[in-house]
């Protein structure tokens, strides 16, 4: 009987236990990349976190700066996903752009960079200002040079 006892408390202590690891997928901390394009710079991209998690790339505080005829335009984010087989940033979480030679400041909460279009556009909330006036409304395309922009719904317009 005590053998019985003592060989049950053996097996009871010798349960095999499972522990699950969680491992993270591979990424890099204060990363610069860059895209260009016939020898010309088309943006670069510095990070403080990469996570790279299959076709897809996570990034955390995020400054994206866009080149075109020698004029950029500067975008900072808490976070994005950059998607190099649609050559596209999406950017998310305190979206400010600024672009320096048309004085131009616009803040929302999701903007996406399309590459193959060199386009800037979103769907949500969009404050923008220029030279004395703050445009609002939702939905917004632009070039990457602000050359060309559109606010696409609720247009409202004040003046300082």
């Amino acid at each position: 009987m005590k053998w019985l006892l003592l060989l049950s408390l053996v097996l009871v202590g010798c349960t095999k236990e499972e522990k699950k690891v969680q491992v993270s997928p591979p990424g890099f901390s204060k990363t610069v990349l860059t895209s260009s394009k016939g020898g010309e710079k088309v943006w670069k991209l510095i990070c403080d976190n990469v996570q790279i998690d299959g076709k897809k790339t996570n990034l955390t505080k995020l400054t994206l700066i866009l080149y075109k005829d020698k004029r950029t335009s500067k975008i900072t984010a808490d976070n994005g996903i950059l998607d190099q087989n649609n050559e596209t940033i999406e950017l998310f979480g305190n979206v400010e752009v600024s672009e320096d030679a048309e004085k131009i400041k616009l803040q929302t909460e999701r903007l996406t960079w399309n590459g193959k279009e060199k386009r800037l556009t979103t769907e949500s909330e969009i404050t923008l200002q220029k030279e004395g006036i703050i445009l609002s409304g939702r939905g917004f395309v632009a070039d990457a040079d602000f050359s060309s922009m559109k606010i696409t719904d609720g247009v409202r317009v004040k003046f300082k």
